[in-house]
């Protein structure tokens, strides 16, 4: 059977690190959190490790199903808002048409 796209994901990469290195206070984290449970309140959360630009890189890789292009705009705009708070010269944010499905029977 096919399933026809009814939906986004949104991915996106939250550092834990200021682009200079020091960790990012958790205060700071935690607002990001508040802001973005106020927009979306399911989302799966993954730490990830990585490398950029030769650097060894911690970040939180965020994954969100969304029915809307609102909702989508709407975590755009939270990540544009937040990169320069984490001091970030870029940050990576992914979208792709999706089918899915909560499963709850």
């Amino acid at each position: 059977m096919p399933y026809a796209p009814n939906g986004f994901k949104v991915t996106f990469v939250i550092p834990k690190k200021y682009k200079g290195g020091n960790p990012i206070e958790g205060s700071k984290r935690a607002r990001f959190g508040t802001e973005l449970r106020e927009l979306q309140t399911k989302f799966t959360k993954v730490p990830a490790a990585g490398e950029w630009q030769g650097q060894q890189d911690e970040s939180v890789v965020y994954v969100i199903s969304v029915r809307t292009v609102d909702e989508v705009d709407a975590l755009f705009g939270l990540v544009k808002r937040w990169r320069a708070q984490f001091d970030q010269d870029a940050m990576y944010f992914d979208c792709q048409p999706v089918f899915f499905k909560e499963i709850d029977d």
